[in-house]
């Protein structure tokens, strides 16, 4: 597994090292490692061990089937840890970097870095924008649409998947919407 940011500071490998113990790699562009983080993880919980950066390159964060770690990118030191329990379908920043955003089967949570605080969402969210009060949900039609939380209003539909959507994200200025479907586009 990895994950690598645009920002130019590298990329995470993940594995196990010599010694059976799983650890996050963290390289720098020229291939030189900048941090080594162990993860304790089960054998289980393997597939849902996550890896992502900040957009602005400023946070590393694990998510495992117990918790989401926050990291520093600077100082690599663990800022801020959110308890969590079972597995999930979704991780990542939103674009603006402020929020981590985990979706499991039937809630969602938003972590807020700047509050160290955790939102809760109901329903079948696969996305959230930068304000965090309009999420992306799911319709039953394979179709996903952008729900106003504060009037609970549709904003837009946005069609065109053959099958479920999973993951909805959208560029920092929130001009366009990538979604990813179980279609396979």
């Amino acid at each position: 597994k990895q994950a690598i940011v645009h920002v130019g500071l590298g990329k995470v490998s993940f594995g196990a090292e010599k010694n059976t113990h799983m650890s996050a790699m963290v390289w720098d562009v020229n291939n030189n490692l900048v941090k080594r983080i162990p993860v304790a993880t089960s054998f289980f919980s393997l597939d849902m061990t996550r890896f992502a950066f900040s957009p602005d390159g400023k946070y590393f964060a694990i998510a495992s089937s117990d918790k989401v770690e926050i990291f520093d990118t600077e100082k690599w030191e663990s800022d801020v840890v959110f308890t969590i329990t079972g597995s999930f379908r979704a991780f990542q920043f939103t674009p603006n970097s402020r929020y981590i955003f985990l979706a499991k089967p039937v809630q969602s949570y938003l972590f807020d870095l700047h509050t160290n605080s955790k939102r809760v969402l109901d329903g079948w969210v696969v996305g959230v924008s930068n304000d965090v009060n309009r999420v992306f949900t799911v319709n039953n039609d394979n179709s996903f649409s952008l729900l106003n939380t504060k009037t609970n209003e549709i904003e837009k539909r946005f069609q065109g998947h053959r099958a479920p959507v999973g993951t909805v994200t959208h560029t920092t200025d929130e001009t366009w919407v990538l979604s990813g479907g179980a279609d396979g586009t």
